[in-house]
């Protein structure tokens, strides 16, 4: 995870916090009261959430964005953050149970084979309250996989350019996220594994979980999805013990 070390401090003005997803957040967890941000990077998802009532969890991988998570909002009553893997999740969460847990920035796809992201699914099952939602937002990658698409749009500011290609290998799933970020005085190049996750293969792999689909958007606005969409948004619900 070098790559997220050496951008954490860029991370805010790359990707700005995004009020779309805010509000549709807050829509689809509104009236959970123990919130897991999952792979909450630099944490301001997690501090966008907060209510009186309400705690919120950041939890990832990355020891720099939690420092970055900490520095800016770690001093607030309700909020912490933790180091943890999410293939370890109810190690990391012996006692703690959630009742709502979102995963953007298409961070699931980090886990580079369907088993790894069962097996996130099964931790996800075993911290979660039942009846608890989960948000669950990567890359459209049936638009990336059925159209051979070998970039994203590069994110430019005033005085960073981020540049995002993706190269598949031949017929494999695995494609290099290739990345340069460009500032006024260094370039940082970058390269990261991503697993090509399909819409059909995540709904099955986390129905399997004990996960029942609600919805599938192709924006935070809740626009209809499609193969063409840049991204997908999935909302799921944990299944209670009786339920079918």
């Amino acid at each position: 995870m070098l790559f997220y070390k050496d951008i954490s401090i860029y991370y805010e003005k790359i990707f700005p916090l995004n009020p779309a997803a805010v509000e549709f957040l807050e829509e689809e967890l509104d009236g959970k009261k123990k919130i897991l941000d999952l792979a909450c990077g630099d944490g301001k998802y997690s501090d966008s959430l907060l209510t009186p009532d309400r705690s919120v969890t950041g939890v990832d991988l990355d020891k720099g964005m939690l420092e970055e998570a900490e520095k800016k909002y770690d001093r607030k009553n309700n909020i912490k953050f933790v180091y943890g893997d999410m293939l370890e999740l109810s190690s990391v969460f012996k006692r703690d149970k959630f009742d709502g847990v979102f995963c953007i920035g298409n961070s699931l796809v980090h886990l580079t084979s369907p088993d790894k992201i069962k097996k996130a699914l099964t931790e996800l099952n075993l911290v979660m309250e039942d009846g608890g939602r989960l948000v669950i937002q990567i890359i459209n990658y049936d638009r990336i996989l059925n159209d051979d698409i070998n970039f994203l749009p590069t994110i430019k500011n005033e005085d960073t350019e981020f540049i995002r290609n993706y190269h598949r290998y031949g017929n494999s799933r695995i494609i290099d996220f290739h990345t340069i970020l460009k500032t006024a005085d260094k370039e940082i190049e970058s390269h990261q594994e991503l697993y090509s996750l399909t819409k059909d293969e995540l709904v099955f792999l986390a129905e399997k979980e004990g996960f029942i689909l609600e919805n599938v958007y192709s924006s935070f606005k809740k626009e209809e999805w499609n193969n063409k969409s840049l991204q997908s948004i999935f909302v799921f619900k944990k299944n209670r013990n009786n339920e079918l």
